[in-house]
């Protein structure tokens, strides 16, 4: 980790995805090994040190008009927009003894609405007003990934915003379904033939939504293009409406255990 970071590649996201305070490990993602978006358990105290090593914190403090943030409260990073973030790594209340239900569950209703999710552990509750305005929430984020769509068909390329994108919503797929792993085999929910085979459809086929977006935006014959981007906007929306069942059937599974 000290190693990785410490290279001139940048400051930019690292995305934790879960932690272990008695193993004092996160659970991360990240391009890890010669570029290769990959998942490592790493020490605490190592991405600490690694974010306190950064060679030019300095620099962006003072291109910011800020000093960098180096008393652990937060990591501090920059979107491609220069906006600035703030990512919470001391969990003061927010760290629990125990799995609360009703917490998951209000999670998936603000997903299935597209609520403002700002409050929530993984953001820090000062985005301003007009830029929550700009953010879409949930399932609205099919509506972003349309957009993508529809700058390659104005445009004929992408960009790698795009992409990134669509890799985003089938990656979230994959930990809905480790998570619902979770639950099974620590006895919140029992299994459920339906959920499950939802949410390896969604794996599938949010798979596929990211082939079919490389190759509308490489295509070079029109025609061909046009056909892929067709069968692209289908999928979107059909697995839009199939999230949403699933995300309903997952809220009812959880309701009956109270």
């Amino acid at each position: 980790m000290l190693k990785l970071y410490n290279l001139d590649v940048g400051l930019h996201q690292l995305f934790i995805y879960g932690y272990d305070l008695e193993k004092k490990v996160f659970y991360c993602g990240d391009h890890f090994i010669n570029g290769k978006y990959s998942f490592q358990i790493c020490d605490i105290d190592d991405v600490l040190a690694a974010i306190q090593n950064y060679r030019d914190k300095e620099k962006i403090g003072n291109l910011r008009g800020e000093r960098f943030i180096d008393d652990y409260f937060c990591f501090q990073f920059y979107r491609f927009d220069i906006s600035r973030h703030r990512i919470k790594i001391k969990f003061l209340g927010e760290i629990y003894k125990e799995f609360y239900i009703d917490r998951l569950k209000q999670s998936l209703f603000d997903y299935l609405n597209g609520d403002n999710t700002v409050n929530w552990c993984t953001r820090m509750n000062d985005m301003p007003g007009d830029e929550k305005k700009r953010h879409k929430w949930g399932i609205q984020v099919y509506d972003i990934l349309k957009k993508h769509v529809d700058y390659v068909r104005d445009y004929g390329s992408d960009t790698w915003f795009g992409r990134q994108s669509f890799y985003t919503i089938y990656n979230h797929k994959v930990l809905m379904r480790l998570r619902i792993e979770y639950l099974e085999r620590e006895g919140y929910i029992e299994k459920n033939l339906e959920c499950n085979t939802l949410i390896g459809e969604l794996i599938e086929e949010t798979h596929q939504m990211c082939m079919l977006f490389l190759k509308c935006s490489i295509a070079k014959n029109l025609s061909h293009k046009e056909m892929i981007l067709d069968r692209l906007y289908e999928k979107l929306a059909e697995n839009r409406e199939k999230e949403i069942l699933f995300t309903r059937q997952l809220l009812r599974i959880l309701s009956k255990r109270g």
